[in-house]
């Protein structure tokens, strides 16, 4: 069975990110593939309540489904009550549609891999404390 090149392409996104919070020693919960959870779940200061909700998406071209990012967004939001996520996309960036569907559902930053670096960098006090 041959593999999808996009499948593939959000796989490698995730392990990159993944490989990232290790080497920044940052605390954080990865979901399981296929099971519709969002990719990362990051724990600021080890407090629940703050945590940082990151999906990545890493797609390098548009494709027919685009609005389903949107859905991500309304499923996850469902199901862990954020009000607010990032989805870290690849080279491609999400037309406005999809921006603002997934904004109906959270507030939600489109970011690429090196802005959500400097996010979670930016925040990040010393080398003990996250955020």
């Amino acid at each position: 069975m041959k593999k999808n090149p996009i499948n593939e392409s959000g796989k490698k996104g995730e392990d990159t990110f993944e490989n990232f919070l290790i080497k920044y020693n940052i605390p954080y919960i990865r979901s399981k593939s296929g099971k519709s959870q969002i990719d990362f779940i990051l724990f600021p200061n080890g407090k629940k309540e703050e945590r940082v909700y990151i999906d990545i998406k890493n797609q390098h071209t548009s494709g027919g489904r685009d609005l389903a990012v949107a859905g991500c967004v309304w499923k996850y939001q469902k199901k862990y009550g954020f009000t607010e996520c990032y989805m870290v996309e690849g080279t491609y960036d999400f037309d406005e549609d999809v921006r603002e569907l997934a904004n109906t559902f959270a507030k939600t930053h489109f970011v690429k891999f090196e802005e959500m670096k400097n996010i979670i960098l930016n925040k990040k006090v010393d080398e003990r404390t996250f955020f």
